[in-house]
C-alpha cells in the first residue's frame, strides 16, 4: 500500500518536533525541545501529548496496514508514558494537593514545571508562579478524552484517589485565583494572582469530561469511576460566562478566553455569548502574524527590559501597539472553524497561517515549523505606534515552540481530512451549546405525622410520611462525600467538607440496594434561621425550582425531596392581604405553592408532584460505592428501611467519624429546657441591662429629618425644603458639615474592632439574678448577651442545672425566638452564637462572579474591609465578625443581605447594572433610612423596625432599593398592640426610568439625554421636561441619595472618565486626588482594575447625593469635550469649583426668577451658599432638580465645565492629602 504523502509529512513533523525531543526515561518533553534534561512545563507536555494522541487516532483507523498499526502502537506507548510521568510529578507532592484543599494558595500549590529526567521539581515554591489551575485542568481533561478512547494511563486504585482529588483540587477555580496561562498573574507581573477566565473555564470543561470517567477503561470497576458534584460545574460555569471575554481583573481582553470558547474547553454554552466574545477579541487583538496575548503586553517586545521579569507601573502604555503577536492563535480559530461548520473562517486563517509558518531542517528533514512569536524590531517601534499593523515583524522565541508544533499537527490532521472533530472530542464537549430539553422537577413531599398526611391528602397533594427511601439532611451528604477519595496510604482525606448545592440534592443515591434522598440544604432551619419564615421558604424554593430548570444537565428528572411540617402549611401570610388575617389554611404561602406545583407548573418550571418511591425509576441515581473502600460495612451505613421518617432527624448533628451511622436516621436530640415560656412581655426598664443589645447596634444607626422639616403624613414631604439626610454621611478627613462621631467608635477609626456593649459597672451576681428571675424572653436575652460578651459561650450557668453553659441558654432563646417570630432577637442570638449562612462563600461567588465586588464596615463606626475576591466560608464569616465588633445583630444582617444580594443577581442582573462595587453597612442604612422616612418614626427606632422586619419583607425591601420605585408600608395591629400585618406598595408613578436605552444616547444618573441636543442645553430656555412637574418633590434628592449609596453610575462612565484622565493631569476631590499618571499608563480603558480604582476614589465622598453630582458632572465633561474637540483640558480638574460654579449659577437664575431657593440661599435676596445646610453648601434645591429642562443639573453643570476647561490649575498649583502624582491612592 502506498503511502500517503500528506500523512507522512505530519507523522515526521510529530516524530522530529515531539517524540524525538522526548526524555528516554520519563518521556518529558523539555519547553524548547533542545535539552532533554531541561525543565518540562505541564501546559507543554499536555499539549504535546494532544499532538501524539491525534496522530495515533488516524493510524488506529488504518491499522490493518501492518506499519501503521506500529506506529500507533508506538505513539499510545509515547503517549501514555508522558501522561503517566505527569502523573507521577503530581503524586510526588501529594502533600500539596491535601494542603490546597484546606487553604488554596501559590505557595501549597502544584508545581506548573518539573525536571524532565527526575520528575521532581526544580525551582521553589516562591521562585515561579506555580498556582496555574488551567494547567491541572487541562491535564485532567485530556486523562479523561484518552482514557475514553481506550489509552491505559492510570493503572492502580491509588492512583485513582490521586485523581479523585485533582477534582477536588480544581472544583473550587471559580474562587480561587492564580498565576493563569501566562503565569503572571497582573500583567504588571508582580506576584499577584487573580481569577482568570481561561483557568476557569478549563477547570469546568475537566470537570465535565471527569464525570463518571472509569480510569481503568473497559477494564474497570465501580471503584475506578471519578465522582463530579454538579453544582461545582455549574458555579465554574458561571464565572466563565460573567467573565468572558475579559481575561481577568487587570486584562481587557485576553486571547487565550479562545481556548474557553472552543477546543479544547468548550467552556461557554451560550452561541451568541461565543460569537459576541470572539468578534471583540479579534477587533483588538488579531494582527497579521497571530494575536496579542493581551493589551500592553510587554513580553519580548523591543521596549522590554529583559533584566527584570516583572514591570513598573508607569512603563505598560510603551507596549501599546507594538505587543508580540502569536501565530498560535490561527490554529485554535482553524479548529473553531471545523467544529462549528464555518469554512469561511477555516480559509481565512489557513491562508494567514501559511504565511507565518518558517521553514527549518530538523533531523536531516525539512519542515514548515510553527514559531513562538513575531515581534517588531526596535528601530521600527516608533513606525509601528503612529500605524499599528503596518511594519514587517521578526520571529522570536523558543528554538522549537512544542505547544506550537502539537498544536499545528493537529489542525493539519483536521485540515486534511484525516482525523475529525468527533475524534478529537471524544467525549462531546463541543455540544455544549446544543438546546436541551425542557426539564420536568419531580417533587416528593414528606408528611411531618399522620395529621399533616391527611390534612395534605384532603387537598389532593400526594405525600409520605414513612417512605422506602430514606430521608437525611443535605449536611449528611457532604460528610458521605468526605469519604470519597480517602487513601491512607497517600494521606489523603478527601474532598472537603463544603455543602452540597440543590444540583447535588436533586439526585437520589443508592448504596447496597438502598436508596437514599436529601433535603436541600436552603430548607435547613439548624443552619439559618431564613427558613424560619415560610413566606421567605417559599419564595427560595420557587427560586431554586428555576434554578434547576436552567442548569439541570444530567440524565433522569431531578427530584426535590419537601418536608412538611404543622408551621409550613398552616402558617398564614401577615403581609399580602388586607383587613383581618385570615385564618383559612387555603391562604398559607405553602398551600399557595403547593397547588402550583397541583398544576402542573410553578413560576414558569414544570412541576410533578408525586410520591419519592414512584420517583425512582425516573429520577437521576448516584452510587455510592466508594464508601465499600473506606472501611465502611453494611451494618453501619445501611439504613433500616422501612422506619417512619422523622423530621427530627433534620436538626441531628452530621457524623464526625469515619466509623459513625453517616446515612442512618437518627433520633431527635434532647434539649435542655431552662427559659420561661409563656408569651413577650414588654422589657422591664429598670433592669441593670435593659437596652443593652439595642444600644449595641450602632452599625445600624441613622439619623432622619427632624419632624420640622418634614411634610405631611400623608404624601412624601417635600425634600426641598430639608437638609440632606445625614444617615448616609460617612466620616472622612478634611471634609465639613458631619454628623458627630459616638465616643465608642474613636477606636474604630484606627482600625480596631469598636466595642459597644461594655458594662463594667454590671456584677456577675447582678446578671444571674436578672437571667434567673426574667419575665420574659427579652429580659433573658438581655442578660445572656452580656454574659457572653463577658464571660464566653462556653461558661457555666451556675444558677442552672450542672452543665447549663452560656451556648445552651442562647440555643434555647433562639428556638424561643423562632418560634414566636421574634425577628429582631432571632438574628441577634444568631449572631452571638457565630451561626453563619452555609452558602456564604457561594453566596459572595455569586456577586463576584458578576464583577461585583463588596464591602463590610463603615467608618467611623469601624473599618471598611473590601471582599475583592472568592474566600471560603469560614474565613468570609470570621471577616464579618471581626468587622461588625459586638454589633451582632448587623453581622448576621449582612450576611442576610448578601445571600439576598445574590439570589437577585442570579434572578435580576438588570438590577446591579452600572454598579461595581456593593456597600453592604451603607445598604443597612439605605433600608433603615427608608423605612425612618415612611413610617416616620424617630431615628433611634429606625434600626429596630429593621431589624425586626421578617426576612422576606427585608427581601423585599432591599429590591425596592435596589429597582429604585417607591413604596408604602401599611402596619394593621392588633388588640394587644402589636404588628399584625405589615403592607409593601409600589407606587406606579414611581418607577425607574428604564435601565436599558437606545443607542446614541447617553445616560446622565436618572436622565437619558441625546447628544444630538448637547448644544441646546443652555440655549433652549424653554425646554422643559413635563415629566418632572409630575415628580413630587424629594423625588430627584431621593434619587441621587440611592444612586450614590448603590455607587450605581451611568453606562461606560468608566471608559469616558479614563479618557478624560488621559486629557489631564488628574482629577481632584475635596482634599484626594486621581491622577492621570501613572493610571493611564498601566491601564486601558476598558480594564475592570481601572474601574474598582475610580471607585475607591469616587468612595472618598461621604455624601451619596453630592457623590452622584459629580459623576454627573464628570459625564457632562466627557460629553463636551467629545462633541467639542476645541475644548481643551490642561492641569487638574477640581470638580468641587466646577460644582461650586454650577450651584452659583443656579442660586442666580432662582433669584431672578424667584424660585425656591429664595426660602434659604437666596433668602433677603442675597446669594448665600450653604444656608439650607446640604452637602458641601450644595443648595438642597439644586440636589432636588431633574437632570434635564432649564433649571435642570445638567444645564449648570454644562456651563461650568465650558468655564472650567480652559482654566484648569497647574499641576504644580493643587495640593491634596493623597500620595504624590506617581502612586494612586488605594
Amino acid at each position: 500500500m502506498a503511502k500517503d504523502p500528506g500523512l507522512e509529512e505530519i507523522y515526521r513533523l510529530v516524530c522530529d518536533t515531539i517524540v524525538e525531543r522526548q526524555h528516554p526515561v520519563t518521556g518529558l518533553l523539555p519547553a524548547d525541545g533542545s535539552n532533554k534534561d531541561g525543565h518540562a512545563w505541564v501546559r507543554d507536555n499536555v499539549y504535546g501529548a494532544y499532538g501524539l494522541f491525534a496522530l495515533s487516532l488516524v493510524y488506529r483507523k488504518k491499522a490493518l496496514n501492518d506499519e501503521y498499526f506500529i506506529r500507533m502502537v508506538e505513539l499510545r506507548r509515547n503517549l501514555a508514558r508522558l501522561m503517566r510521568s505527569l502523573l507521577l510529578a503530581m503524586m510526588n507532592q501529594v502533600a500539596k494537593v491535601e494542603a490546597f484543599k484546606k487553604r488554596p494558595s501559590p505557595e501549597n500549590a502544584l508545581h506548573a514545571k518539573y525536571s524532565c529526567a527526575t520528575c521532581n521539581p526544580v525551582v521553589g515554591d516562591h521562585e515561579w508562579g506555580h498556582l496555574q489551575i488551567d494547567a491541572t485542568s487541562l491535564f485532567l481533561l485530556a486523562l479523561a478524552q484518552m482514557t475514553a478512547t481506550g489509552v491505559e494511563i492510570v493503572f492502580s486504585p491509588d492512583e485513582v484517589d490521586f485523581v479523585q482529588n485533582l477534582v477536588f483540587y480544581i472544583e473550587a477555580a471559580y474562587r480561587t485565583p492564580d498565576y493563569g496561562i501566562w503565569e503572571r498573574g497582573e500583567k504588571i507581573n508582580q506576584g499577584v494572582t487573580e481569577l482568570n477566565t481561561s483557568s476557569v473555564g478549563l477547570a469546568k470543561a475537566a470537570l465535565v469530561a471527569m464525570s463518571d470517567v472509569d480510569l481503568f477503561g473497559a477494564k474497570g470497576g465501580k471503584s475506578s469511576v471519578i465522582h463530579v458534584l454538579s453544582d461545582e460545574v455549574q458555579r465554574c460555569k458561571t464565572m466563565v460566562h460573567a467573565l468572558v471575554p475579559r481575561g481577568s481583573l487587570s486584562k481587557e481582553l485576553d486571547a487565550s478566553v479562545l481556548m474557553a470558547l472552543s477546543f479544547p474547553a468548550f467552556a461557554v454554552e451560550d452561541e451568541i455569548l461565543i460569537e459576541t466574545c470572539q468578534s471583540r477579541i479579534l477587533a483588538q487583538l488579531e494582527g497579521r502574524y497571530g494575536l496579542k496575548r493581551f493589551l500592553r503586553d510587554g513580553y519580548k517586545t523591543a521596549m522590554e527590559d529583559p533584566s527584570r521579569l516583572h514591570y513598573m507601573r508607569a512603563e505598560l502604555k510603551q507596549f501599546e501597539n507594538i505587543e508580540c503577536e502569536w501565530p498560535i492563535f490561527f490554529c485554535f480559530l482553524i479548529m473553531d472553524g471545523y467544529f462549528r461548520g464555518r469554512h469561511h473562517q477555516v480559509e481565512k486563517y489557513r491562508g494567514l497561517l501559511d504565511n507565518v509558518l518558517q521553514t527549518c531542517s530538523i533531523n536531516e528533514h525539512e519542515h514548515r515549523i510553527l514559531p513562538e512569536l513575531y515581534t517588531v524590531p526596535r528601530e521600527k517601534v516608533d513606525d509601528e505606534r503612529q500605524k499599528p499593523g503596518s511594519q514587517d515583524r521578526v520571529v522570536t522565541g523558543k528554538e522549537v515552540f512544542v505547544w506550537g508544533q502539537a498544536v499545528l499537527a493537529v489542525t493539519q490532521l483536521l485540515d486534511r481530512g484525516y482525523l475529525t472533530v468527533g475524534e478529537l472530542d471524544p467525549l462531546n464537549s463541543r455540544m455544549s451549546t446544543q438546546p436541551q430539553p425542557d426539564v420536568v422537577v419531580q417533587v416528593a413531599l414528606i408528611a411531618e405525622d399522620v395529621d399533616i398526611a391527611d390534612q395534605l391528602e384532603s387537598f389532593g397533594f400526594p405525600c409520605d410520611t414513612s417512605p422506602m427511601t430514606c430521608v437525611l439532611p443535605a449536611r449528611r451528604l457532604s460528610k458521605v462525600y468526605e469519604q470519597l477519595g480517602c487513601n491512607r496510604k497517600l494521606k489523603l482525606s478527601g474532598r472537603p467538607n463544603r455543602s452540597i448545592g440543590v444540583i447535588g440534592t436533586s439526585k437520589l443515591y443508592r448504596y447496597h440496594h438502598n436508596v437514599f434522598a436529601f433535603v436541600p440544604d436552603f430548607l435547613d432551619q439548624e443552619q439559618f434561621y431564613l427558613c424560619l419564615d415560610i413566606e421567605m421558604m417559599v419564595d427560595m424554593i420557587e427560586t431554586e425550582l428555576a434554578y434547576l430548570r436552567a442548569n439541570w444537565r444530567v440524565l433522569g428528572r431531578p427530584t426535590v425531596t419537601l418536608p412538611i411540617t404543622h408551621q409550613m402549611l398552616n402558617a398564614v401570610s401577615k403581609r399580602r392581604y388586607a383587613g383581618a388575617v385570615p385564618t383559612n389554611p387555603e391562604f398559607s404561602p405553602m398551600r399557595q405553592l403547593l397547588e402550583k406545583f397541583k398544576s402542573g407548573f410553578a413560576n414558569g418550571v414544570r412541576v410533578l408532584l408525586g410520591n419519592l418511591d414512584t420517583f425512582t425509576s425516573t429520577s437521576c441515581i448516584r452510587e455510592l460505592n466508594f464508601l465499600e473502600t473506606t472501611g465502611q460495612s453494611t451494618e453501619t451505613i445501611s439504613h433500616q428501611t422501612g422506619s417512619a421518617y422523622s423530621l427530627d432527624s433534620m436538626h441531628s448533628h452530621a457524623c464526625v467519624s469515619p466509623h459513625d451511622d453517616l446515612l442512618q436516621p437518627v433520633s431527635p436530640r434532647s434539649s435542655r429546657r431552662v427559659l420561661i415560656g409563656g408569651n413577650r412581655r414588654p422589657l422591664r426598664r429598670d433592669s441593670s441591662v435593659a437596652g443593652m443589645i439595642r444600644r449595641s447596634r450602632q452599625s445600624l444607626k441613622v439619623n432622619v429629618i427632624p419632624q420640622s422639616l418634614q411634610g405631611s403624613d400623608e404624601e412624601l414631604q417635600p425634600l426641598s425644603r430639608k437638609v440632606s439626610d445625614p444617615l448616609l454621611h460617612v466620616r472622612e478627613a478634611g471634609i465639613t458639615r458631619l454628623p458627630s462621631v459616638p465616643s465608642a467608635a474613636v477606636s474604630a477609626s484606627s482600625g480596631t474592632t469598636p466595642n459597644f456593649s461594655t458594662a463594667t459597672d454590671v456584677s456577675e451576681a447582678e446578671l444571674l439574678v436578672q437571667l434567673q428571675s426574667a419575665e420574659s424572653i427579652e429580659e433573658q436575652a438581655e442578660a445572656i448577651h452580656l454574659l457572653r460578651i463577658t464571660k464566653g459561650s462556653d461558661w457555666v450557668v451556675p444558677v442552672f442545672h450542672e452543665g447549663c453553659t452560656v451556648a445552651h441558654i442562647m440555643e434555647e432563646i433562639y428556638e424561643q425566638a423562632g418560634n414566636l417570630q421574634h425577628w429582631s432577637l432571632i438574628r441577634h442570638m444568631a449572631g452571638l452564637r457565630m451561626k453563619r449562612v452555609d452558602e456564604l462563600a457561594e453566596a459572595a461567588a455569586d456577586l463576584l462572579v458578576q464583577q461585583k465586588q463588596f464591602s463590610f464596615g463603615l467608618e467611623p463606626i469601624s473599618e471598611e474591609i473590601t471582599i475583592r475576591s472568592p474566600l471560603p466560608s469560614e474565613e468570609l464569616k470570621q471577616c464579618i465578625y471581626k468587622v461588625y465588633g459586638q454589633d451582632f445583630s448587623a453581622a448576621v444582617l449582612a450576611q442576610e443581605l448578601l445571600v439576598y444580594l445574590a439570589m437577585f443577581i442570579r434572578s435580576e442582573p438588570a438590577l446591579f447594572n452600572s454598579m461595581l462595587r456593593l456597600r453592604i453597612s451603607l445598604i443597612m442604612r439605605v433600608m433603615a433610612s427608608e423605612l425612618a422616612r415612611k413610617t416616620g418614626c424617630a431615628a433611634h427606632d429606625a434600626s429596630d423596625q429593621l431589624i425586626n422586619l421578617t426576612p422576606f419583607e427585608m427581601k423585599d425591601l432591599l429590591h425596592f432599593i435596589l429597582s429604585g420605585k417607591e413604596f408604602l408600608i401599611e402596619d394593621v395591629l392588633g388588640e394587644d398592640g402589636h404588628v399584625t400585618e405589615r403592607r409593601s406598595v409600589v407606587a406606579k408613578s414611581h418607577r425607574r426610568q428604564p435601565l436599558h436605552r437606545p443607542d446614541g444616547e447617553q445616560s446622565l444618573g436618572s436622565l437619558t439625554v441625546h447628544l444630538d441636543d448637547l448644544d441646546d442645553i443652555d440655549l433652549d430656555e424653554d425646554a422643559e421636561d413635563d415629566n418632572d412637574q409630575q415628580l413630587r418633590h424629594g423625588e430627584w434628592l431621593r434619587r441621587r441619595q440611592l444612586d450614590g449609596a448603590l455607587n450605581r453610575v451611568p453606562v461606560d462612565f468608566y471608559s469616558k472618565v479614563w479618557h478624560i484622565l488621559n486629557q489631564c493631569d488628574g482629577i481632584v476631590l475635596g482634599r484626594h486626588h486621581f491622577p492621570s499618571q501613572p493610571t493611564t499608563s498601566e491601564m486601558t480603558a476598558g480594564e475592570l482594575k481601572f474601574a474598582l480604582e475610580l471607585e475607591s476614589t469616587l468612595n472618598k465622598i461621604p455624601q451619596p447625593e453630592y457623590r452622584q453630582l459629580v459623576v454627573e458632572a464628570l459625564m457632562i465633561l466627557s460629553i463636551v469635550t467629545t462633541c467639542d474637540p476645541n475644548q481643551i483640558l490642561q492641569g487638574y480638574l477640581n470638580m468641587d469649583e466646577i460644582l461650586q460654579e454650577a450651584n452659583n449659577a443656579f442660586l442666580q437664575e432662582q433669584l431672578a426668577a424667584d424660585g425656591d431657593a429664595t426660602q434659604c440661599c437666596c433668602a433677603n435676596k442675597t446669594i448665600q451658599s450653604g444656608l439650607c445646610g446640604a452637602a458641601y453648601g450644595i443648595c438642597v434645591h439644586l440636589y432636588d432638580c431633574a437632570p434635564s429642562g432649564r433649571f435642570g443639573t445638567m444645564s449648570y453643570l454644562s456651563r461650568a465645565v465650558t468655564q472650567r476647561c480652559r482654566h484648569s490649575p497647574r499641576s504644580e498649583d493643587v495640593a491634596t492629602d493623597d500620595s504624590p502624582p506617581d502612586c494612586v491612592s488605594q
